[in-house]
């Protein structure tokens, strides 16, 4: 259960109320199997996002480290 809770979502600290709900529902145990995503909605309509990568010369081993703590 620990491990649901704590790496639910596309990034755990950026989880939407899309991920809020399924881990409140999981841990209610009110979680279901959906026949399709209106069940639940619908599918969300989120804007595109883009960043900018500039990839280190050296030390990438680092930076791709530094990277994914970021990104947790």
């Amino acid at each position: 259960m620990k491990q649901v809770t704590e790496h639910a979502g596309a990034r755990p600290k950026d989880r939407d109320t899309t991920d809020q709900r399924i881990i409140s529902d999981f841990l209610a145990d009110r979680g279901k199997i959906i026949d399709n995503q209106k069940d639940v909605g619908g599918y969300p309509n989120v804007p595109a996002t883009h960043r900018a990568l500039s990839v280190p010369d050296h030390n990438i081993d680092e930076w791709l480290y530094q990277f994914s703590v970021e990104l947790e």
